[in-house]
């Protein structure tokens, strides 16, 4: 009937773009029916849940052509997290300040960006659910994570964060958006309205992969100390991180790109032809037999520069956490026995207790 009426009433250009077919209602997991009685108006989830979590909970759950299913303990959790974004919004407001812009800085700038992208994309395609999964979910991953790791919350990144995320909430959550919008003083030189100001483009120039491979370098070394710690079973006094020499990179790198590992007889041949692993010989050989127990399940890993700068940069991240010293060291020179066994993207980890 939509096809029929604006064929006959409207002239070409007016005629839809595109249609979308709802799913269907359910309700707890059963058929939502208005003749069976067991359906939930519109105004009753306003009244108990308010407009904004209902919205957000209806746009994320399923994608438009999905049959979605109101679940009223699932929807309940949906106005916590309105409240959340709201507070967390105003906190990390009131807690930036001015100051240098640093790595953990450009990260946050990176994911941010990479975050209006996506979500840009998933709405483009009516994919909401995509989109919400992005702006809200993936962005509350990144703000936790930047807060957590930042000494000092930046101004500057953050005060442009801030109206980046109201605006891409705009759609889902358009009163909770407006109330931050004007608290925060965001329309003085602008539009009076999120929802009416211009919807965010990323900039291609602050997205950098590599910085998100630094930022998961700290991460997973970060859970590799927590486990480390746990098997020692003394509070640590000071822990050392050693980080793998270029040398072995090398090796690695050779072995992930070049290295014909369907001839085994002819892989250490292959691997000695690199001058720098020539130059360390048995401990290359022994290094590449280790390696290639485990070739299927490597990847590309960072320089040993990339990983020192990473891993420096989340010292003091890392003395916070773990309440003692904590230094990162190239293991080249080292005698430690955790530096000899450091490998490019797994550091060595020795705990002085």
């Amino acid at each position: 009937f939509m096809i029929f009426h604006h064929t006959a009433i409207f002239p070409n250009d007016l005629w839809p773009k595109g249609i979308a077919v709802w799913g269907m209602g359910l309700l707890e997991g059963g058929k939502m029916s208005s003749s069976k009685g067991n359906v939930v108006l519109i105004s009753d989830a306003i009244a108990n849940y308010g407009a904004d979590a209902t919205r957000l909970f209806l746009m994320s759950s399923v994608e438009p052509w999905q049959d979605f299913d109101w679940r009223a303990a699932e929807v309940e959790k949906y106005k916590s997290r309105v409240s959340w974004l709201y507070n967390k919004i105003l906190s990390l407001g009131r807690k930036a300040k001015p100051g240098k812009v640093t790595l953990i800085d450009k990260w946050f700038q990176s994911e941010v960006h990479k975050i209006i992208k996506d979500t840009t994309s998933a709405l483009e395609t009516f994919q909401t659910r995509k989109a919400t999964l992005e702006c809200f979910f993936r962005m509350s991953d990144v703000v936790r994570w930047y807060e957590r790791r930042a000494e000092n919350v930046n101004k500057e990144i953050t005060d442009d964060v801030i109206r980046i995320w109201i605006r891409l909430m705009s759609p889902f959550t358009p009163f909770v958006s407006e109330e931050l919008w004007e608290q925060l003083g965001m329309n003085p030189n602008g539009t009076a309205f999120a929802c009416l100001s211009d919807w965010p483009k990323h900039n291609n120039a602050f997205i950098d992969e590599k910085l998100n491979s630094m930022e998961e370098m700290v991460k997973t070394t970060l859970e590799d100390m927590s486990t480390v710690v746990k098997l020692v079973k003394k509070k640590p006094k000071g822990i050392n991180i050693y980080v793998a020499p270029e040398w072995k990179r090398a090796i690695y790198d050779d072995i992930l790109k070049n290295i014909d590992l369907s001839q085994p007889g002819k892989v250490i041949q292959q691997i000695m032809k690199n001058p720098q692993a020539r130059k360390e010989g048995k401990d290359a050989v022994k290094f590449a037999q280790n390696l290639i127990k485990n070739a299927g399940q490597m990847t590309k890993v960072l320089s040993e520069d990339e990983e020192f700068l990473a891993l420096q940069g989340a010292e003091a991240f890392y003395k916070y956490a773990f309440k003692c010293d904590v230094k990162v060291i190239r293991a080249v020179g080292s005698k430690s026995e955790k530096a000899k066994r450091s490998e490019p993207g797994k550091p060595g980890i020795e705990v002085v207790v």
